[in-house]
């Protein structure tokens, strides 16, 4: 928890630098300076991101969280950490979960760490590959 609380700080002083970088890009707008914010966004997404997941990580280590991907049948269903199913797929080997992955969960907002260990765990007990 004091991890994310200290991240959660950091994000403020990250929040002010943008908001000055934002400002002189409206007032001189230029290639290289519009390149620059974009990537400081990028970053600043990824920093959000992973507060996102400490803080998940701590409510689910103080809660006794449950599995985040569960088979059934030939599907692997996916859940939100608050115990409503999200999604579900069926891959037909462990290159097309791994396809599944790279293609389609990583564009999910809800996907993340914790869900990627879960469904590779389980990649690997269904296709008999991978690595956990």
């Amino acid at each position: 928890m004091i991890a994310a609380m200290t991240d959660a700080r950091l994000l403020a002083d990250v929040g002010n630098a943008l908001c000055g970088q934002l400002h002189a890009l409206a007032l001189d707008p230029t290639s290289g300076r519009a390149a620059d914010v974009a990537a400081n966004l990028d970053g600043a997404r990824h920093a959000v991101l992973r507060l996102r997941e400490t803080a998940l990580r701590t409510v689910n280590e103080g809660s006794g969280a449950t599995s985040l991907v569960e088979v059934a049948g030939k599907h692997f269903v996916f859940f939100l950490h608050n115990g409503r199913e999200v999604w579900s797929c069926i891959p037909l080997d462990a290159g097309d979960a791994e396809r599944i992955v790279v293609e389609q969960l990583s564009e999910k907002n809800w996907f993340t760490g914790s869900h990627r260990e879960q469904f590779a765990a389980l990649v690997a007990d269904r296709f008999g590959v991978g690595d956990r």
